[in-house]
């Protein structure tokens, strides 16, 4: 019982010259809302899109609310039993100067779609989109008229 979900963030390994290390977050009672939770979270957190410490906390953050009981969430380097598709958090990649990897674009996946930080947030805060946000995504006329 529950409405477990999950949210996979890869941090770029910052100074290296490539590689990513994962990380999930798991909650046992918000599953259905992951991709709303976390959009909710890059929305409100724009300023630290470059920063991807920052940002994964403030994710996590985010999925707890108010909650700080010492059940329902967890963090932990593999999926923790979904009953929903995960999210992934990841960040395209520059070369700095000194030849290791910078983050550059705030990227995520969800249920095969590769999404732009403005796009997932978009898809998941605007009702009109979210309410088909796990069908085949097509925009139509009526979602493209500006009101």
């Amino acid at each position: 019982m529950g409405d477990r979900g999950n949210i996979q963030i890869n941090q770029p390994l910052v100074g290296e010259a490539s590689g990513e290390a994962s990380i999930f977050f798991y909650t046992h009672w918000r599953g259905s809302q992951i991709c709303q939770v976390l959009a909710k979270a890059l929305d409100d957190n724009r300023d630290a899109w470059n920063n991807p410490d920052y940002l994964t906390r403030m994710i996590f953050n985010e999925l707890q609310g108010d909650d700080r009981t010492n059940k329902g969430f967890g963090i932990g380097i593999s999926e923790i039993d979904p009953e929903y598709p995960t999210p992934e958090v990841y960040w395209t990649t520059r070369t700095s100067k000194f030849g290791t990897q910078m983050p550059d674009e705030l990227m995520v996946e969800y249920n095969g779609e590769i999404s732009t930080g403005d796009e997932f947030v978009d898809r998941f805060t605007n009702p009109r989109l979210r309410d088909r946000a796990d069908q085949e995504f097509e925009p139509t006329l009526e979602m493209l008229v500006i009101e």
